[in-house]
């Protein structure tokens, strides 16, 4: 637990964050709850309670609030680059650095409050910690830089990625760009990514093919209509060649498949 028992809140930056702004209102708050957690953590700005990571269930009960919305929130918070995981545990950047920056500055008291050793490494451990938040913080903001094809229902997308871990088949995130071209070449087949979703997650594949479920006619892609376009077709032909236009034979073939008469044919020879 830290020495300190407060820590600092700067109001400006925190209305003036993108990331956090981009979360609802509901959410920033829970943040503030999950930051008094992670304070009084032995690793201040890790959720940590005690030497233990705390389930969900544990902070739904620590902080009153049900597990799905407790769920919804850290899945916000997550995505939008406020918080990051570290090997399981939710970790605030902004509390991680802060700290690291209150521990150099009271070393540099110690020795004395000599403005030149600031710019020394007066402090290792905690240099060390800073180093390694921003680089995780880095490769958060590049997860982040993936965005999904307007085609692609991001629910749809986590769908997949959840039932990948399942079967025990994860997706890297360098593998997120080569899986939306094949789901792009499924769309263009006529599958939809949500119903190749679907199937996937029924029959428990790692992936799909078409000719997979070609005997199965309830997963087949319905055959696109075309009623409309035809009849407005014949509609313009009778239009711009009333004279010529079909045979008695055509005429009663069109009756029958359009349902109503679309005027006289041409008399045959």
């Amino acid at each position: 637990m830290p020495k300190d028992p407060w820590f600092k809140f700067f109001p400006t930056e925190w209305m003036a964050d993108a990331k956090l702004r981009s979360c609802k209102l509901s959410t920033r708050g829970f943040l503030l709850e999950l930051m008094c957690l992670m304070h009084q953590s032995p690793k201040p700005g890790y959720l940590l309670i005690g030497q233990n990571v705390p389930s969900l269930y544990t902070i739904s009960v620590v902080i009153s609030t049900p597990i799905p919305t407790v769920k919804r929130h850290v899945k916000s918070l997550l995505e939008n680059g406020v918080i990051i995981e570290d090997d399981g545990v939710l970790v605030c950047p902004r509390m991680v650095r802060d700290y690291a920056l209150r521990e150099t500055r009271r070393e540099v008291g110690r020795k004395g409050g000599n403005p030149v050793l600031v710019k020394q490494d007066v402090n290792p451990r905690s240099k060390k910690l800073e180093t390694r938040v921003k680089k995780e913080i880095t490769t958060t903001e590049e997860k982040n830089m993936f965005s999904l094809p307007d085609w692609m229902p991001k629910t749809t997308w986590d769908l997949f990625l959840d039932h990948r871990k399942k079967v025990k088949a994860p997706v890297s995130e360098k593998a997120y760009p080569s899986f939306i071209e094949k789901f792009g070449k499924l769309k263009e087949a006529g599958w939809s990514p949500a119903r190749v979703v679907d199937i996937m997650t029924e029959k428990g594949w790692r992936w799909f093919k078409g000719e997979w479920v070609k005997d199965e006619a309830q997963y087949l892609p319905p055959p696109p209509d075309t009623t409309g376009e035809e009849r407005r077709a014949l509609e313009k032909a009778r239009k711009e060649n009333p004279d010529d236009w079909v045979g008695p034979e055509e005429m009663a073939e069109i009756t029958k498949k359009f349902g109503m008469d679309f005027g006289k044919g041409r008399k045959s020879a």
